[in-house]
Formats: structure tokens, sequence, C-alpha cells
């Protein structure tokens, strides 16, 4: 966690409030009643214990194919290397969670993950792929998104997206069953009328997860670039350049579309690269 409740706040921000927006645009769906009103509440705050409960942690793990380290091959090479980075991210965020567990993920991609609040894990691929010092700047990086509270918000907005993608499909059907009736009936006034309502309702909808999703992808790149000064303070902003330049090499340049960039979770790798090494280099120099 940040070190206090302001902190929080203030890093994750744009997530409290789509969060917000969500429990506002299901109340509206269903007529903005103050039985609406309390009936979503309950759902919500239900819904939040669960997703931050360790039954959610499970439910979240097995979306992500994320499971505990099993071999003795696994163990005796992750365990150390993770013992280390987080007795070092501890001495620069004490309020960090103490039974955080590192986990794998069978896929040969080079990556990694942060769930929820106590879930780490680093895919087959960087295993096999990272050395040591890389796997190290690795592990901080996702350890920082906990530390930071990314993970635990995103839980938060996640289950908020899942119910409002529930409810604007409720709210389809309902739409395009009032509009199968109206053509059963042959009236074509009303008939118009459904049609021009499933239209807006499908433009709106659209809109509406758009917008939201570009809103998330600004804040989830920023929180990438927090995530990886948090390996420099920790003293693991070298070993995160090292993973960053493999990432980058084996990278396959194709030019995305605009859309695809706007909704990019993470931000290219060079600029993430750049911004390191010029940390490092202010801190060296203000050294010598």
């Amino acid at each position: 966690m940040p070190k206090t409740i302001i902190d929080f706040i203030k890093t994750n921000w744009i997530y409290i409030y789509i969060s917000v927006i969500y429990f506002i645009f299901t109340w509206v769906i269903f007529g903005m009643s103050l039985l609406a009103f309390i009936v979503l509440v309950n759902i919500y705050v239900c819904s939040i214990a669960i997703a931050l409960s360790p039954v959610g942690e499970i439910i979240f793990r097995f979306i992500n194919n994320v499971r505990r380290l099993e071999t003795k091959k696994e163990k005796q090479y992750l365990l150390p290397i993770y013992e280390e980075v987080y007795r070092e991210a501890r001495e620069h965020y004490p309020t960090m969670n103490e039974d955080i567990e590192l986990c794998t993920i069978d896929t040969m991609v080079i990556n990694g993950v942060s769930i929820g609040k106590r879930t780490i894990a680093v895919t087959k691929g960087a295993i096999n792929t990272l050395s040591v010092e890389e796997m190290k700047g690795l592990i901080a990086h996702e350890l920082g998104h906990i530390a930071l509270g990314h993970t635990k918000i995103l839980l938060l907005v996640t289950l908020g997206n899942g119910i409002f993608t529930l409810f604007a499909l409720i709210l389809r059907i309902l739409v395009y069953g009032a509009e199968f009736l109206s053509n059963c009936f042959r009236n074509i006034f009303v008939s118009c009328l459904m049609v021009l309502t499933r239209i807006i309702t499908d433009i709106c909808v659209f809109i509406c997860f758009f917008v939201i999703d570009m809103i998330l992808a600004v804040n989830s790149r920023a929180n990438e670039y927090k995530a990886d000064e948090f390996t420099y303070t920790t003293g693991y902003g070298q070993n995160m350049i090292n993973f960053l330049y493999i990432i980058h090499d084996i990278t396959i340049v194709n030019t995305p579309k605009i859309t695809e960039k706007l909704k990019a979770s993470h931000p290219d790798v060079p600029q993430r690269i750049g911004i390191l090494e010029k940390l490092i280099d202010c801190t060296a120099k203000s050294d010598d």
C-alpha cells in the first residue's frame, strides 16, 4: 500500500473516478430510483468484498492461469531471488503486504504479472530466458504495482466494468426484445422508434466503453512508469533496464493502429528505458 490513504487516492484517482462512473451508469439504466440505488450499493459492496478477499485472489489467479511454484527447480531458482528483492522493497515500503507469494504462469511469453494484494507471477518464458539480474528487475517491477496499490484498485475497476457490462447487456436484450415485439405487431411507427432506440443504445454503449478504455489505458501507462521508478528506488533500476532491453530486442515492431496506441496498457519500451537511464545518470552525477 502507498504510505497514506491520500497517496493511494492520488496514485489511483482515475480508477476511483471510473468506478463511480460505472456505478452511476448502472443506476441510470435501472431508473435512478432509491430502491435501485440501494440494490446496486449492496451488489457493489458484496462484490468488492469478494474481490478483495482470498476467494477473489484465487478467482483472479485462475483467470490469469497463475499457479504456485511446485517443482524443486522452480523454488530453488526463484525463491532466493524473490526473497532478496522483497527485503529491499520492504525497506523502502515497510507497509507493503508481508504475505505476497511468488507464482508462475506456464507460457513462453516473457512477462510478469501482479494480482490483487498478495500475488506476483513470472512466466515460464521469463524463467527460461532472463538472467538472475534481469529477473530481479522484473520481480521488483511487479512488487512495485502491489506496493503502490495499482493491483488492488484494478480489481475494483475490473469488477465495476464486469457489473456494468452485465447491466448494459441486459439493457440491450430488453431493447432488442422490444424491437422484436414491435415487428410482430407490424406497427411501422413503433418499429421505427424501436430501431432508433436500439441504434442509439448501441452507439452510447460503444462510446462509453471506448472512452473509458482509453482513460484507463492512459492511467495504466502512467502506473507502468511508476512501477519502473519503484525498481529504481529499491536499487533495481539497472536490472529493469536490462530486462527491458531484452523485451525490446525480441519485439517485432509493427505500426499499430491509432486505436491500438490509444488503448495500449503499456508505454513504448524505449521510452521506459530512456526514463530509467536518466534517473540512474542523474544519481551518478550527483554522487560525483
